[in-house]
């Protein structure tokens, strides 16, 4: 890195030039100042969201269907992450089972299943088979908990991780 101060007042870091604001080069990040074979593109402005369910330490899971994101906003996005987890194990032949359905749909390629040999604050992650969302597209939580003989695991939380792209 070289720093140089001109006779201007400016500093010059590589090359950028910074007085009391950043003057950034030609072609460099907006307006005129845009490289042309470089443009901004709409994957570079991309909204990222995180939508979680949580569950109190110490609550049995509960079968129920919950709204992650009530309807997706963005022209078009994708699903990029769904990590799912119980913080209390499941004993015997209980299992806790997590879907992500977009619009009545399941998007995975196989539920998330905890079972007695899964231990407590295991993160489990969730294979996304059908990832783009476009708007209006409504995305769900699906638990399924079934005792089975045992005892069902406890404190379920999920997080889905998803992008959209400008409208």
């Amino acid at each position: 890195m070289v720093l140089l101060i001109g006779s201007d007042g400016y500093f010059t870091v590589d090359n950028l030039r910074i007085l009391t604001a950043i003057v950034p080069p030609d072609n460099s990040i907006n307006g005129t100042k845009i490289n042309p074979s470089s443009p901004i593109t709409d994957n570079r402005m991309r909204a990222h969201h995180f939508s979680r369910f949580v569950e109190k330490s110490g609550t049995t899971a509960s079968s129920q269907t919950y709204n992650l994101v009530a309807k997706v906003k963005g022209a078009t996005g994708t699903l990029l992450s769904f990590d799912c987890k119980l913080t209390g194990a499941c004993v015997g032949a209980a299992t806790v089972t997590f879907d992500l359905q977009k619009n009545g749909v399941s998007v995975l390629g196989a539920v998330v299943s905890f079972s007695s040999s899964d231990s407590a604050n295991t993160v489990k992650s969730g294979t996304i088979s059908s990832a783009s969302v476009v708007v209006g597209d409504r995305l769900d939580l699906v638990i399924v908990a079934t005792a089975g003989g045992g005892t069902i695991g406890t404190g379920a939380s999920a997080e889905l991780r998803h992008g959209e792209d400008p409208q």
